[in-house]
């Protein structure tokens, strides 16, 4: 056993560079085993030709070590196209675990040592085998990855390639597959997804109401042909059993004949209104009749979507704190659906206070968010819709800004109040009060302080709330997503409003999620009853906006009538996949 060593490392520095086409590959590797039973490492070897090869005077080695290959109480001669499983010669005695695996046809031989390369194959570190022939010529040479888990060997995917990394990976099976076919070898017939989970668009920020957009592709990754019936299905697993049922929903259901060649693909796309806020679990799949593989028939996507129905708005805030009065924020919910409150957000820009209820809120309801120093004598009044936290921020006496997050981190509603919207009442110290539930939040005018007796209505309509004249108006985005991106293919969204009024006067500002304004569009423009504007995706200094998601926010004043309208729509800035 010396000599070999001593003339391995002679070797090393001389045959390597002399590489030769060999018919016996390596063919899969086991270095790391499920558990600490190291006698079940195994290298595998195949002969590509029709000939028989002795395997005599041959070996495994490493840069330092070298391990005969001997009889495992049989013979050492390969035949054509047979595999041979070297096994750790301290399997024999100490393990079963292949005896009824490896298959009758197949080679079992073994090394002339109890553990390969002297204290087993590497499994913390990459390293490289030679397979070394009877004339002492190294015929293979392969550095494996570590990347596999426990139990699962290491493949060659195609056997007449060389040995690049990019050749091999990760069995398929656990255990691996000694001795006969390898899980990664192509099929004859076989269609798979041509990549490894399905594409959506936006990727974040996904809300309720909102269309996703789905895009997978399957491949012919067989080494023949595929001509026959296919059928290709996108569903919603709403009760997670990973089978189409009545409780599911369909996105794609497409069937056809096919006629695909190998390497060729077939581009899917499918899209998807989700209704409600949920972690939902997407599956696509393959059904083809003639597949001999049906392992990579399916894809998984988890994708967790918000809430996001924009009828949360903010209602009251009670900012003048101290003493025995905790500040808090009151939201409302104008719309005619429930909205889940779970991961809502009231923030000042410095602090954030996100609640943590999975609690739906009912229409024409009310909410309040309050800092964990709250004395509810004070406000006589139910808490049972009382969030209290100590994350709540510190609301200014003098000036502060309050946005309201939707649970994707959007802003939805944004306040910038000033003490002097309370009118001078600040001796009393009354809460704000919103004054028309659809007008401008961010206005003055449509703010003013508490009339009520005790200085405040939390949970309840506000003392100084006024009822607006029934208004419709009509606010509609076209291309929604649009993508800016010089291609002459949707480059522009065409912003759209329909009102009543014979003439008004219109602003229309885009911001970013984070409230921040990128653009101005009209600035009080005097329209007629309809208007159209368009965006080029471009913000106030022409350059062209990132990805995501944008607020369109259009005022409309009325001056006849004495009329503020607000309305806001989501717009989304997409790139090409």
């Amino acid at each position: 056993m010396e000599r070999h060593r001593k003339y391995l490392k002679i070797l090393f520095f001389i045959a390597i560079p002399q590489l030769v086409w060999s018919q016996v590959i390596l063919n899969e590797i086991l270095f790391d085993v499920d558990g600490a039973d190291y006698h079940e490492e195994f290298v595998e070897i195949y002969n590509l030709s029709e000939a028989a090869t002795n395997l005599s005077g041959w070996a495994i080695a490493d840069s330092q070590n070298i391990d005969a290959i001997v009889d495992a109480g049989g013979e050492l001669m390969l035949a054509g196209h047979q595999y041979a499983v070297i096994l750790d010669g301290s399997y024999f005695g100490n393990s079963d675990v292949y005896d009824d695996v490896i298959p009758e046809e197949a080679l079992i031989v073994k090394i002339d040592g109890n553990a390969f390369l002297r204290s087993g194959l590497p499994n913390s570190k990459p390293a490289t085998l030679f397979l070394i022939n009877a004339d002492s010529t190294v015929v293979q040479t392969y550095r494996y990855t570590i990347d596999n888990a426990p139990g699962h060997s290491e493949e060659k995917r195609s056997l007449t390639v060389d040995n690049s990394q990019q050749n091999w990976g990760n069995s398929l099976v656990a255990g691996g597959t000694p001795g006969m076919r390898n899980s990664l070898l192509p099929d004859k017939l076989d269609l798979g997804f041509y990549q490894e989970n399905i594409q959506y668009h936006p990727t974040a920020n996904l809300l309720t109401g909102q269309t996703i957009y789905l895009e997978t592709a399957i491949e012919n990754v067989g080494l023949e042909q595929y001509t026959g019936p296919l059928r290709f299905t996108v569903f919603i697993d709403r009760d997670r059993d990973s089978v189409f049922n009545n409780q599911d929903q369909m996105v794609v259901d497409w069937q056809n004949e096919v006629n695909i060649q190998s390497g060729d693909t077939i581009q899917f796309k499918g899209q998807w209104t989700p209704e409600e806020p949920d972690n939902y679990l997407i599956i696509a799949e393959i059904q083809a009749p003639k597949d001999e593989n049906e392992s990579n028939d399916r894809l998984y996507l988890q994708l967790r979507i918000f809430e996001g129905r924009q009828t949360l708005i903010i209602n009251e805030i009670n900012f003048l704190g101290g003493g025995d009065r905790a500040e808090w924020i009151e939201l409302y919910n104008k719309g005619s659906q429930p909205v889940q409150l779970d991961q809502w957000s009231i923030s000042d820009g410095r602090d954030t206070a996100r609640i943590n209820l999975t609690l739906a809120m009912s229409p024409d309801t009310y909410f309040v968010i309050s800092e964990d120093t709250l004395n509810t004598n004070l406000l006589d009044v139910d808490t049972s819709n009382f969030f209290i936290t100590s994350d709540f921020p510190t609301l200014n006496n003098q000036y502060d800004i309050i946005y309201l997050l939707n649970p994707a981190g959007a802003w939805i509603e944004q306040v910038a109040y000033e003490e002097d919207w309370l009118e001078g009442e600040t001796w009393r110290m009354p809460s704000l009060e919103r004054i028309y539930i659809n007008g401008n939040s961010r206005e003055r005018s449509n703010w003013g302080p508490s009339t009520a007796a005790q200085g405040s209505t939390p949970t309840r309509k506000n003392s100084i709330q006024l009822e607006q004249k029934p208004v419709t108006t009509h606010l509609s985005v076209h291309p929604n997503p649009f993508s800016p991106d010089g291609d002459g293919y949707e480059d522009h969204t065409l912003i759209s409003l329909q009102m009543p009024a014979e003439t008004a006067r219109m602003q229309v500002e885009i911001f970013d999620i984070q409230g921040r304004k990128v653009r101005t569009l009209l600035d009080n423009t005097f329209t007629g009853s309809h208007a159209e504007v368009i965006w080029n995706g471009r913000d106030d200094k022409n350059k062209v906006v990132a990805m995501g998601i944008y607020i369109i926010y259009v005022e409309v004043l009325d001056d006849s009538n004495g009329m503020l309208k607000q309305l806001k729509e989501s717009v989304v800035v997409a790139r090409k996949l």
